[in-house]
C-alpha cells in the first residue's frame, strides 16, 4: 500500500464516510496525515478507537501538527434519530396545561441544577397569548415518557419585591456560574408586552427541593439594543457570547458580551470576515470545546431580514474563541478575557445546508409522535 498525503478536503470526505474502526486502522497504515492525527492530537487520543490504532501501529517521529478539519471530521456524531415519547402532565390542571403546550412556539430551554427547565413562548404564533410560566421537563428512559409541571417558585426576591422577568418570546435562557459559586439560569431579549430590552434576569436555585426565585441584578457598561431570536451562548466561565437576533424592523450582526462576575456589559473586537455579513435572525449555536481554552461557536442557519423581505440561510459561520483567566489580589477567579475571530477555514464554506430558520437534523424516520394522554 503507498504512502500518499491527501489534500485535507479529500481526506476529511473520505474520514466522514469511514465508520468502521477496522477501515479507519487501515487509513492510519496508509496516510501519514492520519496516522499522525490518532497519535499526536490531546483529543483524538480519548476518542474509541484510537487505543486499537495505536496498539497496531508504532508511533512514528512527529512531522506537524495535524489539522483541526480532519479531527473534526473523524470525530462526528451522524446517527441522530427521533424516539416516540409520550408526555404526561403533573401537578397542575392537565387541560390548561395541555392546552398552552401544543403550539408553544419561542420558548427557551436550559438546564439548571439537574433540572431542564421550560420558560416563557407563544401560542398562535404573533397572534399570542405571550406566556411567562417555567416549567420543569423530566425524561424517563425506561418508559420514554416525558412529564412535565410547573416549578415550584418563590415568587418574593431577596429585598421582598415580587420580581418576575414577564412574558416573553423569542428570548434566551443560558446556564452560567456567578462569583459566588452558585449556578443561574441567564434570561436575556425577547418579546413581551413591554418593549424590547436586553436587562439580565437570573433565575436561582434556591434550595436542594427544587425552588426557584428570579433576580434582576444590577450590571454596569452599555446595555446592548433589544432584540429577539438571538442566541445567548457561555463560552467561558461566567461569560455569555450574544450575536444577532432581530431588532426594531432589523436583522442585527452585532456580538455582546455579558460578563457575569463582574457584572459587566461589553462589546467585544472580533477579527476576520464573517460569511454571512448581514447577521442571522432565529438560527442556532453550539459552542465546542478544542482544547483547553480554545473553542468554536458555530452560528448555523436562520434568516436574514432585509428591505427586500426575509430569505433562509443556510450556510454556517464560526467564530474561534480563545479565553484566558484573571486573578484577583487574592489568587482566586477574577474574571475571564476573549479573544475572538471569524474562522477563515474553507471547510466551513463549503457546508450547505437546508434554507430553515433553526436547524432541525432528523432521520428518514421522521419528527417523534407526541401522544397528550
Amino acid at each position: 500500500m503507498v504512502l500518499l498525503d491527501l489534500h485535507e478536503d479529500a481526506l476529511a470526505a473520505i474520514a466522514a464516510h469511514t465508520a468502521d474502526a477496522v477501515d479507519l486502522c487501515c487509513l492510519s497504515a496508509a496516510c501519514r496525515t492520519f496516522h499522525r492525527l490518532i497519535m499526536e492530537d490531546d483529543a483524538s487520543t480519548q476518542l474509541v478507537w484510537a487505543s486499537l490504532v495505536a496498539e497496531l501501529i508504532p508511533v512514528p517521529p512527529p512531522e506537524r501538527a495535524p489539522c483541526a478539519q480532519l479531527y473534526r471530521a473523524l470525530s462526528s456524531c451522524d446517527d441522530l434519530r427521533w424516539l416516540p415519547t409520550e408526555l404526561k402532565v403533573c401537578r397542575a390542571d392537565p387541560q390548561r396545561m395541555k392546552h398552552e403546550l401544543v403550539g408553544r412556539t419561542g420558548a427557551a430551554v436550559c438546564e439548571l441544577a439537574g433540572a431542564s427547565l421550560l420558560f416563557g413562548g407563544t401560542l398562535n404564533g404573533n397572534h399570542g397569548p405571550v406566556l411567562g410560566d417555567l416549567l420543569v421537563l423530566d425524561y424517563d428512559e425506561a418508559s420514554k415518557s416525558v412529564s412535565i409541571w410547573p416549578a415550584p417558585m418563590e415568587v418574593l426576591g431577596a429585598d421582598g419585591m415580587e420580581i418576575h422577568p414577564g412574558p416573553r418570546r423569542g428570548h434566551s435562557m443560558t446556564s452560567t456560574q456567578l462569583a459566588d459559586g452558585s449556578h443561574v439560569a441567564c434570561v436575556l431579549g425577547g418579546w413581551g408586552y413591554d418593549e424590547l430590552t436586553m436587562a439580565p434576569a437570573l433565575l436561582h436555585v434556591v434550595d436542594e427541593g427544587g425552588l426557584f426565585r428570579w433576580s434582576r441584578p444590577q450590571v454596569r457598561g452599555s446595555l446592548p439594543d433589544g432584540r429577539a431570536f438571538h442566541t445567548a451562548t457561555e463560552v467561558a466561565r461566567s461569560s455569555i457570547l450574544v450575536y444577532g437576533g432581530l431588532g426594531s424592523g432589523c436583522c442585527r450582526n452585532d456580538l455582546a458580551l455579558l460578563d457575569l462576575h463582574r457584572m459587566l456589559w461589553s462589546q467585544p473586537a472580533v477579527g476576520g470576515i464573517p460569511r454571512c455579513p448581514g447577521g442571522r435572525a432565529g438560527h442556532g449555536a453550539c459552542f465546542f470545546m478544542n482544547r483547553e481554552r480554545r473553542g468554536e461557536l458555530l452560528l448555523i442557519s436562520g434568516a436574514l431580514r432585509s428591505a427586500s423581505g426575509d430569505s433562509h440561510l443556510d450556510s454556517v459561520d464560526v467564530i474561534e474563541v480563545e479565553s484566558s483567566f484573571e486573578l484577583d489580589a487574592h489568587g482566586d477567579f477574577g474574571g475571564t478575557t476573549l479573544s475572538l475571530r471569524w474562522s477563515d477555514q474553507s471547510a466551513w464554506g463549503n457546508i450547505v445546508l437546508p434554507k430553515v430558520r433553526t436547524l432541525l437534523l432528523m432521520t428518514s424516520d421522521g419528527p417523534p409522535s407526541v401522544d397528550l394522554c
